[in-house]
């Protein structure tokens, strides 16, 4: 996608706003991942694109998520100069047991593009994301009851992003407890 179109999705951070589906989104995602892997080796045992944007012709906030399978989140602090080089940033207030947060965009205007979550290997946090991206991905009922409910909650919640993504928990362990 032409570098200007890609901006006009640009999102301000703690606000939340829904784009039509991107097409080059999984391209993005795939950029990305080849580049984690490039710095992180075989520390990352898996990379995945998660998220809405991870569903085909779904509407979403225009921030790519990225997961990162691990070991030990404790391995991954030994990358974070190298991964600021390739523009992704520690941003360790969002740090805590279940993940090592990082995120990538123009932070001189406070824009995020992704968000990437290290995760450890072969936890429910990594099950829970692919498995609810898969339902998503082949459930058009699912998909659409939560498109409802994501539309809803961006007029509600359009300048608090914590409280439009708890107020989605309860749909999404809903589904995963369905599953």
């Amino acid at each position: 996608m032409d570098q200007n179109v890609w901006e006009s999705f640009w999102l301000k951070r703690n606000t939340v706003r829904l784009c039509p589906y991107v097409d080059d989104r999984t391209q993005n995602a795939i950029s990305l991942k080849k580049r984690l892997k490039d710095v992180l080796g075989d520390t990352a045992i898996d990379i995945q694109h998660v998220g809405s944007t991870a569903i085909v012709g779904f509407q979403a906030k225009p921030i790519i998520d990225m997961i990162v399978w691990v070991y030990n989140l404790e391995d991954i602090y030994l990358f974070i100069p190298k991964l600021e080089k390739i523009g992704v940033i520690h941003r360790g207030d969002n740090d805590n047991q279940n993940q090592v947060f990082f995120a990538c965009g123009d932070l001189s205007v406070d824009v995020i593009t992704h968000h990437i979550h290290v995760i450890i290997y072969k936890t429910k946090v990594w099950n829970d994301y692919i498995m609810f991206r898969d339902i998503l991905n082949n459930d058009a009922e699912k998909r659409n009851k939560y498109l409802e409910l994501k539309q809803s909650l961006s007029s509600k919640f359009a300048n608090d992003r914590k409280l439009y993504t708890l107020a989605k928990n309860d749909f999404i362990q809903s589904v995963l407890k369905a599953w």
